[in-house]
């Protein structure tokens, strides 16, 4: 309210199994476009 944005939050946790999971994390963040991008696909984070 004090800025008079969006009052709507998210978190997003990313997680893989293995050695390289974080290249494999990297990979698929790069690949939905960074995590803004995933967020705005979540259904009713548009509304």
């Amino acid at each position: 309210r004090l800025l008079g944005g969006d009052q709507r939050a998210i978190g997003v946790v990313v997680s893989a199994e293995g050695r390289d999971g974080s290249d494999v994390i990297a990979a698929f963040l790069a690949d939905a476009g960074g995590v803004e991008a995933l967020v705005d696909r979540i259904p009713g984070m548009m509304d």
